[in-house]
């Protein structure tokens, strides 16, 4: 990844497998591997924290991880230990939660509330622990408002954000602009079917509604698949161009944090396979390679 021209990594830092059998009781071991050879490299680090272990979630049958934690203040008191162990490394950068605007990661259904009171919690004890800690809310999936709930879009959710009183208990908002099968740039009638071009600056508009305008909108999860579906390696290094290219030309944002570095496989039926710009065994998925390359300037 450095060799790529890397200088951040966005990482989870479990809560259900640092913490999974009560409030007292740490494993730090595997969360450390992976912070301690980021920062070996130079690398920054944004940590993603979720997701709830079984003893801090609704007890019913079936929940699993993706639940919210029964207790926001058990949420925040885990974030808080994270910002003490991490911060004398280093990290400075934590992102409350994962894309909480969808059903797959906030169960049953998106709360946008709910989740302000997370995000006020965690905000709150992570400066405890460190003052000069940057608390960035949960990147928001590429999602619509369904008339049901299970999905919110960004703009959406983050205006509820607001309305519940969470509007100071953040340093950044969080989105994940992908945008395929379509160019990230590919203009659009209506900016909501555009998480990209479109997404991105309502949200920094919104927040300027908000009297936020001088904070920053990150991308801290955008990627493509391939080759998958019609799109090819040299659809995705010309998508990884159009994104960085747009991305350096507006005054309103953070980081953009490609979505991956490695596929994760090789099924040829699993999407999540295949958003690597190496393949999983490591050898460069060409020209994605050189492209995300020369935009960082590797």
């Amino acid at each position: 990844m450095v060799a790529a021209g890397a200088t951040w990594l966005r990482t989870d830092v479990d809560w259900w497998l640092t913490q999974p059998s009560g409030p007292t009781a740490f494993d730090w071991g595997p969360v450390d591997r992976v912070i301690n050879a980021a920062r070996a490299r130079g690398l920054r680090v944004i940590g993603m924290i979720g997701y709830t272990p079984p003893w801090a979630r609704p007890p019913s049958t079936g929940t699993d991880d993706k639940y919210p934690p029964t207790n926001p203040a058990d949420y925040a008191n885990f974030a808080r230990a994270v910002a003490l162990r991490y911060g004398p490394l280093g990290v400075k950068h934590w992102e409350i939660w994962n894309e909480p605007n969808i059903s797959m990661f906030w169960k049953p259904k998106p709360d946008p509330a709910r989740y302000a009171a997370l995000l006020k919690a965690a905000y709150a004890a992570v400066k405890a622990a460190d003052p000069g800690a940057t608390v960035i809310t949960a990147g928001t999936s590429p999602a619509i408002d369904l008339p049901d709930g299970s999905d919110v879009m960004p703009v959406t959710f983050l205006e509820r954000i607001y309305a519940a009183g969470a509007g100071g208990s953040f340093d950044a908002v969080a989105h994940h602009p992908s945008n395929y099968p379509n160019m990230p740039t590919k203009p659009e009638a209506d900016y909501r079917n555009n998480s990209f071009a479109g997404i991105i600056p309502k949200l920094h508009e919104s927040m300027q509604a908000h009297g936020d305008g001088a904070k920053k909108v990150w991308a801290t999860e955008m990627g493509a698949p391939a080759p998958w579906s019609g799109m090819t390696t040299d659809f995705l290094a010309a998508y990884i161009r159009d994104a960085y290219t747009a991305w350096k030309g507006w005054s309103f944002v953070g980081p953009l944090i490609w979505y991956t570095y490695r596929d994760h496989g090789t099924n040829p039926s699993d999407i999540e396979d295949h958003f690597g710009v190496v393949y999983s065994n490591f050898s460069p998925k060409e020209p994605a390679l050189t492209a995300i390359k020369e935009m960082l300037g590797a």
